[in-house]
């Protein structure tokens, strides 16, 4: 874990870009609400962001571990196909193990 000096939020659910916007008209909040890049460079831009941050508190809706929870539930669903979940770990792992990406402090919903 990475030692920086704002809380991380993200929050996730429909319509978690509006609600980080508003949230971002705050003094003390700075709002990160990459553009769609995927849900890993989204969570790795939104990381990048709070690293840079001085405020208080940064919110996204880039969460980093999206592709992993997708791939996830379609693996009980039976929909998935195999390898997909093991590929999106692997990715998110790299990633953190290159400090690119972190997890947040809270997620909301």
């Amino acid at each position: 874990m990475q030692r920086i000096s704002t809380t991380v939020v993200a929050l996730v659910g429909a319509d978690a870009a509006r609600r980080a916007h508003e949230v971002g008209a705050y003094a003390n909040v700075l709002s990160v609400v990459p553009e769609d890049e995927g849900a890993l460079q989204r969570a790795t831009t939104a990381w990048a962001g709070a690293t840079r941050s001085s405020r208080t508190y940064v919110v996204h809706d880039a969460d980093p571990l999206a592709a992993v929870a997708h791939h996830w539930v379609a693996l009980f669903d039976g929909t998935g196909l195999r390898g997909d979940l093991e590929t999106a770990v692997v990715d998110v792992t790299a990633r953190w193990r290159s400090r690119s990406v972190e997890l947040p402090d809270y997620y909301l919903d």
